[in-house]
């Protein structure tokens, strides 16, 4: 029996893309990645040494007085974790029990029947 057209166009379709991976990848051989391992034995870089603290950033410190000087002048202020903004501003989607596993319609149930049968008569590539 002839092939179609739209046949010969995935088969060519598919071996390109077979063609494609034929070579490995240029930056292991095929023995694997071994030269980018992490080297045994001790550290090689200073660790738990001292950090000073000098305090608080100052573009943060200015940040800070910046939005309460902005808040004052539209007369909002924010309000986080309070039960108010999470009243007006949490997930509703999150109320709602959904069911992730549904029974499938009986139309989905007779196509999958249909589909099984067909694969086992004439293979999974007919």
């Amino acid at each position: 029996m002839g092939k179609t057209l739209n046949q010969l166009k995935m088969e060519s379709f598919m071996q390109s893309g077979v063609d494609i991976q034929m070579e490995s990848d240029p930056i292991c051989s095929s023995a694997g990645c071994s030269q980018y391992k992490q080297p045994e034995g001790p550290k090689q870089h200073p660790m738990d040494y001292f950090v000073p603290n000098f305090g608080m950033d100052r573009d943060i410190i200015a940040t800070e007085q910046d939005e309460k000087v902005a808040s004052a002048l539209v007369g909002h202020a924010w309000s986080f974790k309070t039960p108010e903004s999470w009243e007006k501003w949490r997930n509703r989607a999150k109320d709602v029990d959904y069911n992730f596993d549904p029974a499938l319609e009986g139309d989905m149930v007779t196509s999958l029947d249909n589909m099984h049968n067909a694969t086992q008569q004439y293979g999974p590539n007919y």
